[in-house]
């Protein structure tokens, strides 16, 4: 037997069936959106996607990043070679929008600018790269300004582990190794 359901059970049902809401102003969820449709490999839902957050954020070099991005997965090879310059103009320090705009120059049979925007992705990625590693290198060692490592022992004998060496009167008289 089947009950009727309630107006207020119905109300809430209805209400779960809803998608939430965007905030127009903003163009990070659009953004979002359009991330995981490339993702997907829908670039027409990228597209859409793409187009709205340039409408919110025209000074958006991500905006752009992605609706180049939508462009080239749709294979609109001249469209995407303009978004992604703009975002190069907006973002020049950002090894994706080379790395992109070198695979839309490659497309175009464009192959000089493709090479140089290879290498100027090179050269940005690994200039990436070494801030990355310099900040784990700088990490070690301050803990005392935040969680990066544990404290280090003051016993000048420690080596990189933290672990000191504690000559004991064993009766081997050989040392042993314990946890700082």
């Amino acid at each position: 037997m089947l009950w009727p359901r309630s107006p207020a059970t119905t109300r809430r049902d209805r209400s779960y069936e809803k998608k939430p809401g965007l905030n127009p102003s903003s163009e990070l969820a659009y953004l979002r959106l359009a991330s995981i449709a490339l993702l997907l490999h829908q670039p027409a839902t990228a597209l859409a996607d793409s187009e709205s957050a340039v409408r919110v954020a025209p000074n958006s070099a991500d905006a752009h990043y992605f609706l180049g991005r939508s462009y080239l997965e749709g294979s609109q090879t001249a469209d995407a070679i303009g978004q992604l310059e703009t975002a190069r103009r907006l973002a020049p320090t950002s090894p994706k929008v080379r790395f992109n705009l070198a695979r839309a120059y490659d497309r175009a049979h464009r192959t000089s600018e493709a090479e140089q925007e290879r290498a100027e992705f090179v050269r940005l990625n690994a200039q990436m790269e070494t801030k990355a590693h310099s900040g784990i290198a700088r990490c070690v060692g301050r803990w005392e300004k935040g969680p990066c490592t544990r404290p280090r022992s003051s016993n000048p004998s420690s080596d990189f582990r933290g672990v000191d060496l504690v000559q004991t009167a064993s009766s081997s008289g050989s040392a042993t190794q314990r946890e700082a």
